[in-house]
């Protein structure tokens, strides 16, 4: 039989220490003791969580002032002060004390940044701009390791690789979320670093391959940025960080555009007035890292999606429509009379005018297919589209000896063959031809570049060729298939 409890035992009370109130609020929301680090405790940067430290107003009150009835109401409370919140911008290196992150960052440093843009060695500005941006602040460096970390995936199926990119991948998207709802941007210099991070998470989502159209979701974010950039009208101070952010922003929004955007607007991105005259972002000392010297055909892009809008509009078929039929005339004047710009004086040559050559092939083919819109059978587009494929055929010869294998093993594509994915799959939508399709088929599946969304255009041209409907072809029936495959893409 068990002992009774003696009367005289008293429960031992327990100890209780003060509560500090100059830790982290993550740490104190943890109920965990903060080192108190600024700007962003060892405990937080340990954990991968957000650090923020509530500030202390510079003229505190004493606690026994009531506030006037008035005073309450303005401020949306009785009797209690609100105490204004202050975000730290933490430095990025930190987490490069990581031995996984630290390994993302130098495949960035030594790969993945020369495989994004034009432009390699030490102008390139996905390492000139980004990473000084990136050793500053963790949320770029959030969005630099995810890109890089995406990117080696492809290579690399390890689980610290991938665990690692898509832990840097959801602190990007959390910090950003974190600074949207805590503040309102109004310095030039927080937009570019928000806008830089939203489009290191679009990259991200293409090289991924994601075909959910989660990549759009971050366009739409970066267009706000952008457009709050853009109305800078100084260049004096970052003038080729925002150039190079206006410009791969723009490269982006444009590239999306691959069907005719008929039946849904989940792939839309507005077009705003900097991108029908891009020479406005010339003033950047690396202009044409996305666009090569081809941005007065890019500008076109706007144009043609216009074009297609007002076909579309008009029930009564393509040809009724006099303003429609004008304006399709003058872009193809347009296209077929460019020239490409001269640079400080100097004309471009080699793989930069092969480049802009076979983007001037595949516009004609993208102003044909949208302003024919569904008639994709009629005989018009089709010998049109013709005579533009069999004059593509001598420039795809020239991008296979871009991919030749040197005597290192390793192949030889310049660096502007990164953005060359947009008119492979304008071109390939409308190839009939065997020989023609086994081209593109050698370019896009011996691209060095390592990067999922060229499995995925393969993928999207794959199904396409297959289906046997009449309307399987160009944009239109790019269209078709991904709605019918549930597929959603940008090719950025």
């Amino acid at each position: 039989m068990a002992a009774a409890s003696s009367p005289l035992t008293v429960p031992r009370k327990r100890r209780t220490a003060p509560r500090t109130t100059t830790g982290c609020l993550c740490c104190r929301l943890r109920r965990k003791k903060c080192d108190e680090t600024k700007p962003e405790c060892l405990g937080c940067i340990r954990n991968g969580l957000i650090c923020s430290f509530a500030s202390v107003p510079v003229n505190d009150e004493p606690d026994n002032k009531v506030d006037s009835p008035e005073q309450a109401s303005r401020r949306g409370i009785s009797g209690n002060r609100e105490q204004p919140f202050q975000v730290h911008r933490a430095l990025g290196t930190p987490w490069l004390q990581k031995p996984a992150s630290r390994l993302l960052f130098d495949h960035y440093r030594g790969k993945t940044a020369g495989k994004l843009g034009g432009i390699t060695g030490p102008d390139n500005p996905f390492i000139a701009c980004i990473l000084p941006l990136a050793i500053a602040d963790s949320l770029v460096m959030h969005g630099v390791l995810a890109l890089s970390g995406a990117h080696m995936i492809n290579g690399n199926k390890s689980v610290d690789v991938t665990s690692s990119t898509w832990i840097h991948y959801g602190l990007a998207v959390r910090g950003l979320k974190h600074e949207l709802t805590k503040k309102v941007v109004t310095n030039q210099a927080d937009t570019a670093r928000l806008l830089v991070t939203t489009l290191l998470l679009s990259h991200v989502e293409i090289i991924a391959g994601n075909f959910h159209g989660a990549v759009f979701h971050h366009l739409r974010a970066s267009r706000h940025f952008a457009l709050s950039l853009f109305k800078e009208a100084s260049q004096q101070n970052n003038g080729n960080l925002r150039g190079f952010l206006l410009e791969l922003y723009a490269y982006l929004a444009l590239v999306g555009n691959i069907t005719l955007n008929l039946e849904s607007e989940a792939r839309v991105i507005p077009f705003d007035s900097f991108m029908f005259s891009l020479s406005s972002l010339e003033g950047s000392s690396c202009f044409g890292v996305m666009f090569g010297c081809a941005h007065e055909l890019f500008q076109m892009i706007p144009r043609i999606c216009e074009l297609g809008v007002e076909c579309h509009k008009d029930k009564l078929g393509v040809f009724s429509s006099a303003r429609g039929a004008y304006l399709y005339v003058a872009l193809e004047g347009k296209i077929l009379a460019w020239k490409p710009p001269l640079r400080n004086g100097v004309s471009y040559t080699g793989d930069l005018l092969l480049a802009a050559e076979i983007y001037r092939r595949a516009l004609l083919i993208f102003l044909h297919t949208t302003y024919y819109g569904s008639r994709v059978t009629d005989p018009l587009l089709r010998s049109s589209v013709n005579d533009v494929l069999e004059s593509v055929v001598p420039l795809f010869h020239q991008m296979l000896d871009w991919i030749t294998v040197n005597s290192d093993g390793r192949s030889c594509e310049p660096a502007i063959a990164t953005t060359m994915l947009w008119p492979l799959t304008i071109i390939g939508s409308c190839t009939v031809k065997p020989c023609h399709r086994q081209y593109l088929r050698v370019i896009l599946t011996s691209s060095q570049y390592e990067m999922q969304s060229l499995a995925c255009v393969m993928k999207l041209l794959d199904w396409l060729w297959d289906d046997r409907s009449d309307y399987a072809y160009g944009p239109y029936g790019l269209e078709m298939v991904m709605e019918k495959r549930k597929f959603n893409i940008c090719v950025g």
